[in-house]
C-alpha cells in the first residue's frame, strides 16, 4: 500500500497489508481515533507511513490481529481526522484519508476500516501542543513515537531550509532567463519546496514531446541545466522554461 494510490487501496490490499506489516517506523495500528496529531505528525517528521484505524493488535508481536474488526461507520470520519490535524499540528499538514467498508457480514453491517496516508513532510518538524512537543517515529516494535532530540530538530530545519533557497535560487535564474522586454508578464508554478526532482530528464523529455504532439507547446527547445527552455522568437517577445523540480516558467511581452 505503500506506493498504491490511496483511491485505489481496497479492503482485501489492506487485509494483505496486515498479514505482513508490525507497527513500527512506517506503520501505526490503532483500533479507534485517539492521538491524531501526534501519530500523524510524527510520520510527516520521519518518512512517512500508513495509520490504520479499526485494527487490534497483539501486544507481543505488535502485529494485527485478523480478522479485523473496523469500527462503527458514522459521518464525517475525513472530516474529523483532517480537522484534527490541521488545528493540532503546526505547521498544519492534511493527510490522505480513505474509509473502507468491511465485507458484508450480518453482525457487523455497517464497520469500516480507515486507512490514513501521511508523505514525509518537508516542512518538518511539525510540533504538537502548541508547538512546544516534536515527535518522530523510531523502529521499535513496543513504542514507535518519541521525542525528538534537539540534533534532529535542527535536522529538519536544515531540511525545510535548503530547499527553500534552491526554489530562491531557480526563479531568480528562470527569471533573468525569461526575460523578454521592460513591459511583460510572468508566470511561474512550482513546487513550495523543491525538495528533490520530480522527473527523470528522460520523462521530462517525453512528457514535452507529448504535448507538441497535441499543439499544447509549439516553441522548439534546447536543453539547460536540468531542464529545457524555448529558443528565441525572430520577435524576442514569448519565453518558456520547465526543469525536473516542475518549476515552469512562461513569459511574454
Amino acid at each position: 500500500m505503500f506506493r498504491t494510490p490511496l483511491q485505489d487501496v481496497d479492503f482485501q490490499q489492506v487485509e494483505t497489508f496486515c498479514r505482513v506489516w508490525p507497527e513500527g517506523v512506517r506503520v501505526e495500528y490503532k483500533q479507534d481515533f485517539t492521538q491524531i496529531p501526534k501519530i500523524v505528525s510524527s510520520f510527516a517528521n520521519t518518512m512517512g507511513g500508513i495509520w490504520l484505524i479499526g485494527v487490534k493488535t497483539d501486544r507481543k508481536t505488535n502485529m494485527p490481529i485478523l480478522s479485523l474488526d473496523g469500527i462503527l461507520a458514522q459521518p464525517g470520519i475525513e472530516e474529523r481526522i483532517s480537522q484534527s490535524c490541521w488545528t493540532g499540528i503546526y505547521p498544519a499538514l492534511t493527510p490522505a484519508i480513505k474509509v473502507i467498508p468491511l465485507p458484508s457480514n450480518p453482525a457487523n453491517p455497517e464497520r469500516v476500516v480507515v486507512v490514513v496516508k501521511v508523505p514525509e513532510s518537508i516542512e518538518a518538524p511539525h510540533a504538537i501542543e502548541n508547538t512546544t512537543k516534536v515527535y518522530i517515529r523510531n523502529a521499535s516494535t513496543t513504542e514507535p513515537i518519541e521525542f525528538a532530540e534537539i540534533d534532529r530538530i535542527e535536522y529538519l530545519l536544515n531540511r525545510r531550509r535548503d530547499p527553500e533557497y534552491r526554489r530562491e535560487q531557480m526563479i531568480e535564474v528562470a527569471s533573468l532567463r525569461t526575460s523578454v522586454s521592460a513591459r511583460r508578464i510572468r508566470i511561474m508554478i512550482g513546487p513550495k519546496y523543491p525538495y528533490r526532482p520530480l522527473f527523470a530528464r528522460e520523462e521530462l523529455d517525453k512528457r514535452l514531446r507529448n504535448l507538441r504532439g497535441q499543439g499544447v507547446i509549439r516553441w522548439p527547445m534546447r536543453r539547460i541545466q536540468q531542464g529545457l527552455i524555448s529558443l528565441q522568437e525572430p520577435s524576442d517577445n514569448e519565453r518558456f522554461e520547465v526543469n525536473q523540480y516542475g518549476l515552469i516558467c512562461y513569459a511574454r511581452a
